[in-house]
């Protein structure tokens, strides 16, 4: 099986609306159409939470990050991840 190292700079786009996030959504659908198996270091949700801190005040309020944590780590929970 093929498998494909991704890192926090792209972890992010699929969980944050950002430039780029479409696309690197779509890469990750078709990833998985090809059975592309999508591995990523263990601490890697660790670094998106650190990425929507340093949002925190500049680009969003704390109520906002709060309410995109929860979705970042259930996404890495569900598996997006292997």
């Amino acid at each position: 099986m093929k498998e494909v190292v991704v890192d926090a700079s792209l972890a992010v786009k699929w969980v944050l609306p950002e430039p780029l996030s479409e696309e690197a959504l779509l890469l990750a659908e078709r990833w998985s159409e090809q059975g592309i198996r999508i591995v990523a270091p263990p601490h890697i949700h660790v670094e998106v939470a650190n990425a929507i801190r340093k949002r925190v005040p500049r680009e969003m309020s704390e109520e906002e990050a709060i309410e995109w944590l929860p979705r970042s780590r259930k996404d890495f929970m569900r598996g997006r991840f292997a």
